[in-house]
């Protein structure tokens, strides 16, 4: 919220005369209104669709309902049928400004009212006038929409069978519009006294921000016996990050009994405005084999995840206006426009590649266990700053009754980043330990042979509510 309330500062900072001994006394401030959508869509934890995303993140070729994007390839060699499905959020899930007060033990207005407090802790206030927003309309958590479509043919007997997926795993959708902000300045010079002005700005302030991460996979699995399995999958990410963020202020200074007004000409534009984006894409792939016994009750699986390593090309162009250093005080709104590309740096970010060895029993129930070894950390990039995420192991077990799925674990990691100390300037690399527990559940309606609803009551963090209809054939 703070770099948000940067460009409505720089407007106030225009109007300031740079003299050594200028004060500014803010006399009149009204923050006027925000509103603001945060949604975050995900299954980077527990898989797109299928049993999987309702047992923890369990993979099993047992299951009944396998997505070709989140199990093991090998299973194509024994499903039991084809099958296409189109799944994604129905509902909104999230909390409104009245519920944040209730999770965050604060309330939102009281949030931004601090940083817009801290964003201006260098003006003078008079009494009784603080940087305080009138009202606030939010909205954070799950949106809606389709996230997935997925089709998979079996043939040759069922023994071999392709599929395709194309599935958004992970998107952001930020959007912010304040409104009616105005405030009245005075600024006056101790050893000058013919400095005495009175500047009035207001305006409003814009940013759209859009992330999307979407995966595109192709799979082939096949028995080379009667219970022995292999596949392979191809995926292809492609992911893009847009930002459009704009402030459009307006105002006037009377100074020396003569009025100045702004944004007459492009000589004396309060403008700002931060535009653009980044995008990437790269190959990732999977390589599987299992082993199932005639009867199906048991199953035992391997396969191996090679994550891309994803490099950004792009940037943001961030163009504004501000007050000359020699100001001319036959015009003092004179402005000059300006730029800069410090948000044109290099991006990369590394997907990491595991192994994960599967165990299956079915006495009814299908209980799935597996066991995942990380081989690379997740690592962010941002030229001289780097964040990894260093996952080393994780455990899962899943529970599925068939018609309910519940499962659980924990991946075992680590945060790695680089920190600068902004007095001495010297840079640590420190490490902080963060298991992350997996809580999923879910169930499935059988409406007839051929059609099912999948629902996703819960996958902590996130997807809740998911639902994927399905066509088995």
């Amino acid at each position: 919220m703070k770099k948000i309330l940067l460009g409505f500062q720089i407007l106030i900072l225009s109007a300031v005369p740079l003299f050594s001994e200028t004060e500014m006394m803010i006399n009149e401030f009204y923050g006027g209104s925000i509103n603001m959508n945060f949604s975050v869509n995900s299954d980077a934890l527990y898989g797109s669709r299928g049993d999987a995303l309702r047992n923890g993140g369990t993979v099993s070729t047992l299951d009944r309902r396998q997505s070709i994007s989140s199990y093991n390839p090998a299973g194509l060699a024994f499903l039991r049928g084809g099958f296409a499905v189109i799944s994604g959020n129905p509902v909104r899930i999230g909390l409104d400004s009245d519920m944040v007060e209730t999770f965050a033990g604060e309330s939102l207005t009281d949030i931004v009212n601090e940083a817009l407090e801290d964003a201006f802790s260098d003006f003078i206030f008079a009494p009784g006038v603080s940087p305080e927003v009138q009202s606030i309309n939010a909205f954070i958590g799950q949106g809606s929409g389709i996230m997935g479509l997925e089709a998979v043919v079996p043939f040759a007997g069922n023994r071999m069978a392709v599929g395709i997926a194309r599935e958004e795993k992970l998107s952001i959708d930020f959007n912010l519009l304040m409104n009616g902000m105005e405030t009245l300045i005075n600024v006056y010079d101790t050893d000058d006294p013919t400095l005495d002005a009175a500047a009035r700005i207001k305006g409003s302030v814009s940013a759209l921000l859009d992330v999307k991460n979407i995966v595109t996979t192709a799979a082939f699995g096949a028995r080379i016996t009667d219970n022995i399995g292999v596949g392979i999958a191809v995926e292809r990410y492609e992911s893009t990050l847009k930002l459009n963020a704009y402030a459009d202020p307006d105002g006037s200074i009377d100074f020396m009994g003569n009025t100045y007004e702004f944004n007459t000409s492009a000589s004396n534009s309060l403008y700002q405005e931060a535009v653009g984006g980044y995008s990437a894409d790269g190959w990732g792939f999977k390589l599987g084999a299992a082993f199932q016994t005639e009867d199906r009750v048991f199953e035992a699986g391997f396969d191996a995840v090679i994550g891309p390593k994803l490099s950004y090309a792009g940037g943001i162009d961030v163009n504004y206006h501000t007050f000359p250093e020699t100001l001319n005080p036959g015009d003092i709104t004179l402005t000059e426009a300006g730029s800069y590309d410090e948000l044109n740096r290099q991006i990369n970010i590394n997907i990491p590649s595991y192994i994960r060895i599967s165990l299956s029993w079915n006495p009814g129930v299908i209980m799935a266990l597996n066991y995942v070894r990380y081989l690379e950390p997740f690592s962010f990039d941002f030229e001289d700053g780097l964040m990894e995420l260093e996952m080393t192991d994780s455990i899962r077990l899943g529970l599925n009754f068939d018609v309910f799925q519940l499962g659980f674990g924990v991946i075992f990691s680590s945060e790695k980043f680089d920190f600068t100390d902004p007095d001495t300037l010297i840079t640590e690399n420190l490490t902080e330990n963060i298991p992350i527990p997996l809580l999923s559940m879910g169930f499935v309606v059988p409406w007839t042979k051929q059609f099912e609803t999948e629902f996703v009551l819960l996958a902590l963090p996130m997807p809740f509510a998911k639902a994927a209809v399905s066509y088995n054939f």
